[in-house]
Order: structure tokens, then C-alpha cells, then sequence
């Protein structure tokens, strides 16, 4: 569908880790562990050198323990078969976690795009409308009155391609979020079907109002309006 391989390369999967040393040397000297079916779930080693397999054995074992249907009624992971996979480290010489750009899909189109940069314990996160211009919009619990510093935007051709790839994933979905990254090359994170379990709480409050309405099939014209409506005054991509 997408002609091009997006996803990262997946180095092994199954059902456990392995715990043996000959498995441990055998991995390169960066990666991501990830299992498929929760939220948080996952582990990134810059420098295995630095890290306790065993702990990490039993922290990501501990994960396919966790149902995610009970714990936060997310139905679609009650009978999706639960694995774990070691990925490659997409960018590992590079100081900061690459950003992660998550395109909220209304029926197979992006209509909203949160972008997240982590540095350390430093988290900083704004919205985008459909056409890469910043939102006043913010979750509930945070203020957002500027563009925030420190946001990477992607260049206009980058950002096209990523949006195409989103809208082409997403299609056949009511609604989907789908995650991808960017460093060479766009690569793919996820694709997750209640963000946040579906309880999450925006600024201003009548954003869950305008998310509802994009649901319908075509998208409410009238929300896209208020998306847009929602826009800084000044845009600002570099």
C-alpha cells in the first residue's frame, strides 16, 4: 500500500524473552524492546553495556501479564496475542530522542497532529492542525498560551510525506492515531485506537466536542472549521 518499508527493522519476536547470554551477545549494541498489545510498554537500550538483562528480562515478561481490556477497557487488546519484539535503535548516535509525531486520523484522513520531544525528564508537546500549523490546544492539566520551545517541526516535504503515509495507514479506521518518527527516513511507531484510553481531557474543554464531530463520515466540516480557528496567529515551521 505505501510502497516503501516504514517500519523499523525488528531484530527478534516471541512470546518471552530469552534469557541466555549468547542471546544478550548477539543483539547490536542499541535497541527497543516493545510488546503489542499496552500502552507504555516498552524499553530502550542506548548502550546494552550499561544495562541488567535479567531485570529487563523480567520487567518486559512482566508486561504480557497486564490486560489492558480490564485495566482500562480498551477492548481491542483482549484477544490480540500477546509477543514482544527487539527493534533496531533508528538514530542511536544521536544526543535527543527523535521526536514523535502522532497524527490523530478521522476516517482515513489526519485532521490533528501532536508532537512530542523528550530530552532527560523534560517533556514538551503541541498540536498541529492538518496543515502543520500550531494549536491552542493543550491537555487539561497544562497551559499552552505560545508555540513551545524546543518543538521540531518537520520541513514541508517531510511533512506531506509523513501525512500520506498516515492518511494511508489509517484508512478502513473510524478513527486511529497513527505514531511515526523521522530521521533519515520516516519510520513507524504504533497505531493505537483510544489514545490515552479514551479519558483524555483537553483545553480548551470544547476540543472533545470538535474530536466527536470529526467522527462523523464525511468529516463535519463545521469541526474542521473549528480546528482551524484554533490556530496561533503566527505560525511557525522551520
Amino acid at each position: 500500500m505505501l510502497g516503501e518499508d516504514i517500519g523499523p527493522k525488528i531484530l527478534w519476536s516471541g512470546e518471552r524473552l530469552p534469557t541466555d547470554d549468547a542471546f544478550f551477545s548477539s543483539l547490536p549494541t542499541s535497541f527497543v524492546i516493545k510488546a503489542n498489545h499496552g500502552s507504555g510498554t516498552n524499553y530502550v537500550v542506548k548502550n546494552k553495556e550499561d544495562v541488567e538483562w535479567d531485570k529487563i528480562v523480567d520487567l518486559a515478561n512482566s508486561w504480557l501479564k497486564r490486560d489492558y481490556s480490564a485495566l482500562s477497557a480498551e477492548w481491542q487488546y483482549r484477544w490480540i496475542p500477546r509477543r514482544l519484539m527487539i527493534e533496531e535503535h533508528i538514530d542511536p548516535d544521536a544526543q535527543q530522542t527523535p521526536a514523535n509525531y502522532k497524527f490523530y486520523c478521522f476516517n482515513g484522513e489526519v485532521q490533528l497532529l501532536l508532537i512530542v520531544e523528550e530530552s532527560g525528564d523534560e517533556r514538551v508537546v503541541c498540536y498541529f492542525d492538518r496543515e502543520c500549523n500550531p494549536l491552542k490546544i493543550s491537555k487539561s492539566n497544562a497551559t499552552v498560551s505560545a508555540m513551545p520551545t524546543g518543538i521540531r517541526t518537520p520541513d514541508k516535504i517531510t511533512f506531506h510525506k509523513m501525512r500520506s503515509i498516515a492518511d494511508k495507514l489509517s484508512q478502513g479506521f473510524q478513527f486511529c492515531r497513527v505514531d511515526l518518527y523521522h530521521t533519515d527516513r520516516p519510520y513507524f511507531g504504533e497505531m493505537t485506537f483510544s489514545p490515552n484510553a479514551g479519558v483524555e481531557r483537553y483545553s480548551p474543554s470544547y476540543v472533545d466536542g470538535i474530536l466527536y464531530r470529526l467522527l462523523e463520515k464525511p468529516c463535519h466540516t463545521q469541526a474542521v472549521a473549528e480546528l482551524q480557528a484554533l490556530r496561533h496567529a503566527s505560525p511557525q515551521r522551520t
